[in-house]
């Protein structure tokens, strides 16, 4: 689960739009 956190921030920070359409 942390690990997860980890790449969901930076992903988000990256790419929010998409991680948003994603979920």
């Amino acid at each position: 689960e942390q690990y997860f956190s980890r790449v969901f921030k930076k992903s988000v920070g990256q790419s929010p739009l998409q991680y948003r359409q994603k979920s």
